[in-house]
């Protein structure tokens, strides 16, 4: 009894070691079809409506943001242009902090955000629609380039085609925010008097 114990358990230990070879083999011969499969399935871009919405979102709400911070300054550059046919040749232009004291102490605080509501509308459509449409665009690019990344020239295009698109939706708002901005520079006689951008 003892000998056949002796016997039978080389006999167990070979068999274990032969299935976990078995084991070990079969799954090194699958784990490559699997993982060939996975990699070939082609990059599927999320369409829902929140996806398709948060570029545009985020992109006119931050510009916006930004255009009610800068406006002060660029008012006082469209002055700073605008300051030759105003005044006599060889007047010296004063910089632009010196115009908006200026603007501060003659009309109040309230003078040197004088159209921001245009400069908010254009916003609203031209940095809306040129960031919004610059993600659509190279999102449907990367989708039909099999989930690759884009080249420079496919990103140089996508970015041109959404800057033009939303110049061409946005130039009212930039004529009118000029014509607000220059408006208080002419004598009171030739004023327009704008009150907002419609």
């Amino acid at each position: 009894t003892l000998l056949n114990g002796w016997l039978t358990k080389p006999l167990k230990a070979r068999d274990l070691k032969r299935a976990i070879q078995e084991s070990v083999s079969s799954s090194s011969t699958t784990t490559p079809a699997m993982t060939a499969t996975t990699t070939a399935t082609p990059t599927k871009v999320n369409n829902g409506f929140a996806k398709i919405a948060e570029p545009f979102v985020c992109g006119g709400t931050a510009a916006s943001f930004a255009s009610c911070v800068i406006h002060p300054i660029d008012l006082a550059k469209v002055r700073m242009q605008l300051f030759g046919q105003a005044n006599p040749a060889g007047t010296p232009i004063p910089g632009f902090p010196t115009i908006l004291s200026q603007m501060i102490k003659k009309d109040g605080v309230v003078s040197i955000y004088k159209g921001v509501d245009a400069a908010i509308g254009r916003q609203m459509v031209y940095g809306t629609a040129r960031i919004g449409l610059h993600r659509t665009f190279s999102n449907a690019l990367v989708e039909r380039n099999n989930g690759q990344p884009l080249p420079f020239l496919l990103k140089t295009l996508s970015g041109m085609a959404s800057g033009s698109i939303a110049v061409c939706i946005g130039t009212p708002f930039d004529i009118a925010l000029v014509r607000l901005q220059a408006d208080s520079m002419v004598p009171l006689d030739q004023r327009r008097n704008y009150i907002l951008v419609i």
